[in-house]
């Protein structure tokens, strides 16, 4: 609260020296396919753009998304990311479920329901959108949200970034990238690699990216986008401890048990190679009409050596979107589609200290996700923004090698939404939204549950959400924006694990999702030569069971796992004339619950880091950074991700105490 309440005092202070140079930009947003900005549209959004993405640039990122609030980033492993919004992690013991994740307007995500986020290059990109809550009525299944990634785009000439960060624990993390912008090509060539030791036993990682992304305008009609990523990963994964056994040594990897061997002799981890390709045309066709079609194709294999089993996955995916637009006066339809495409195999054999051994099962699985929308946008004396949407949605698995019995299309096939927001002056508005979404079973975890025979029905989440939210821009270096929801998510899904460590999944009967979002961002001068930049975010969240028994024990009241009653997110970026800089960024969860029946809780904790460097030119054409970082600058204990509902109360995956690290980052234009 100290911290808080001098924060609130110095932006006071800066108020009072604002630099009208010096200002915060104005995000147009694609949220709902509105194409508008931020303080304009009735929805949640944050807008990430490339001096935000750039400040820890060759980092992980994780203080890019923990800065907003409804918004968390977890890091069990390094390199294994889950991703939150205005949810928990309860269903993602492995990638991103239930939230919906775009590469430069293609589906990142696949007909299975799985987003692999930590095969993205954060250094390639130049905006990031994050949208909270139920999206069906555009985007289809998440209940969660959608997020937009979009690599940066190009100026005209030719420019070559590169750059190196070394740190503790023999962390090596390199990129470079070439970019060209004319009035009729942009092009963006990038490769990256990270390697590092880890903090715990067992826990070693490397991985390598390459992007590639450019555009053809021939006229003022046309656009051509092409996108292409190829990424490698290979992590080793240290596993869950009990609190004693971190207690005892935060180092450690999970140890052998009387029935099961440990983390380490079992060679637990992940080794994937992904690929995604897509092209994209958009068209001004006149008359108010403009029409956008994508198409694309991705490839993911895996292998995950696991403590009781060993899987190799093989994903193939195609789809395409498509978006038909028509202004007439004050109205915006908005007609589209878009479909995914996934066949996969899951072939689990036994794990013989890190060889695989007999076949456990063996499935062979066909995906089908489709979503068709209509929308309206109206604008009444260009002050208030009503729109109505609703989409068709249908999800599709077919088991083609053995009999699964489960539920052919789980999903929740019309998915409405209406929004109304008025403006009450240029830079205020205020706004109210019903959404409508559903997120059905993803491949995973239907097969978790043919492996163990367990609940072969599952269904599909079924969420509505009610958002009541003010935006306000005080002056061009003050913004501030309150929300408040409730969602009821009825046929949840919830992570279960077995005695020998699997797992499988239940539909509880409704979690009751309420939560408060407040967010207040300052962009200023201090005096002649300091600039500052700061943000205080809150969100307070009451997440709990409404209706589930488990194991013949009413939950009914108890709080959901995996969310803390609080979180705060503080954060300074300071810089001055000469080319010294400043960042630095706080954060701070409550306790929050490991388990359904509420049995065992976290400690409230602190996450810190900052970087301070130059940057500057070295010549006309030749830019430098050099700079020094520390992670944990407060040296707390904690962990970044948990193990929910873990058997043994394996719920710990400690993360580094305070580490250092530094580097260099060259810029040269022609």
């Amino acid at each position: 609260m100290k911290r808080l309440l001098f924060f609130l005092l110095l932006s006071t202070y800066a108020q009072a020296q604002l630099d009208t140079l010096h200002t915060l930009p104005e995000f147009t947003v694609k949220g709902y396919e509105s194409k508008k900005k931020s303080i304009i549209t009735a929805a949640s959004i944050h807008a990430i753009g490339t001096a935000e993405i750039q400040r820890y640039a060759l980092s992980d990122p994780l203080p890019l998304f923990n800065a907003y609030p409804g918004v968390r980033l977890e890091e069990r492993s390094p390199g294994s990311y889950r991703l939150a919004l205005r949810g928990s992690s309860l269903r993602s013991p492995y990638g991103v479920r239930n939230v919906k994740i775009y590469f430069n307007g293609i589906p990142l995500t696949d007909a299975n329901g799985t987003s692999y986020l930590n095969l993205m290059d954060f250094n390639t990109l130049g905006q990031i959108e994050i949208m909270k809550g139920p999206t069906g009525s555009t985007f289809g299944a998440g209940n969660g949200g959608v997020v937009q990634l979009n690599t940066s785009s190009t100026t005209h000439g030719h420019e070559i970034k590169a750059g190196v960060q070394l740190g503790d624990y023999n962390t090596l993390n390199y990129s470079a990238q070439y970019q060209y912008g004319s009035d009729q090509y942009q092009i963006t060539a990038a490769y990256s690699s990270r390697s590092s030791d880890g903090y715990r036993d067992h826990s070693n990682s490397k991985g390598q990216n390459l992007t590639l992304a450019g555009s053809y305008r021939p006229n003022k009609k046309h656009q051509l986008n092409l996108s292409f990523v190829y990424a490698s990963t290979d992590y080793q994964t240290p596993g869950g401890l009990t609190l004693a056994q971190m207690q005892d040594n935060r180092k450690a990897s999970r140890p052998a048990t009387p029935t099961l061997p440990s983390s380490k002799q079992q060679q637990a981890g992940i080794i994937q190679d992904f690929l995604l390709a897509g092209l994209q045309h958009h068209w001004d066709v006149g008359s108010g009409f403009t029409w956008s079609n994508s198409l694309f194709l991705s490839s993911n294999d895996l292998q995950n050596p696991f403590i009781t089993s060993y899987e190799f996955r093989e994903e193939r995916t195609g789809g395409y979107r498509s978006v038909l637009e028509k202004k007439i006066k004050d109205w915006t339809w908005t007609l589209g589609s878009e479909g995914i495409f996934t066949s996969s195999t899951f072939d689990v054999k036994q794990n013989n200290l890190g060889t695989p051994g007999v076949q456990q099962y063996f499935t062979d699985l066909d995906a089908r996700q489709l979503t068709h929308f209509l929308q309206g946008q109206y604008v009444l004396l260009e002050k208030t923004f009503i729109t109505a949407g609703i989409s068709y949605n249908t999800q599709y698995y077919h088991n083609i090698t053995a009999p699964l019995d489960v539920e052919g299309r789980p999903g929740t096939p019309w998915t409405p939404r209406f929004s109304i927001l008025h403006a009450l002056t240029p830079g205020k508005s205020i706004y109210y939204s019903f959404t409508q979404g559903y997120s059905p079973p993803t491949a995973q975890e239907m097969t978790a549950n043919y492996e163990y025979n367990k609940n072969l029905g599952l269904a599909a989440e079924k969420g509505i959400g009610h958002e009541l939210g003010i935006k306000a821009r005080w002056t061009s270096h003050l913004q501030s924006e309150l929300s408040l929801y409730h969602q009821n998510i009825k046929d949840a899904l919830v992570r279960m694990v077995t005695e020998d460590g699997g797992e499988y999944f239940l539909n509880t009967g409704e979690i009751i999702q309420r939560g408060i979002e407040w967010s207040n961002r300052f962009n200023g001068k201090l005096g002649k030569n300091l600039f500052l930049e700061a943000y205080a975010n809150a969100n307070f969240n009451k997440y709990t069971f409404a209706d589930f028994v488990n194991e013949g024990v009413d939950l009914k009241g108890n709080k959901l796992p995996g969310i803390p009653d609080t979180e705060m997110a503080l954060g300074i970026r300071m810089n001055h004339r000469y080319g010294i800089f400043l960042n630095s960024d706080f954060g701070r969860q409550s306790s929050m619950f490991l388990t359904n029946k509420n049995e065992a809780k976290t400690d409230p904790f602190w996450t810190s880091r900052a970087r301070i460097g130059w940057q500057g030119k070295i010549s006309p054409s030749l830019s430098l950074q050099v700079f020094g970082g520390v992670d944990n600058l407060l040296n707390k204990e904690y962990a970044l991700g948990y193990d929910f509902n873990a058997v043994g109360n394996r719920f710990y995956n400690p993360s580094p105490t305070r580490n250092w690290n530094g580097g260099a980052y060259l810029k040269f234009r022609i």
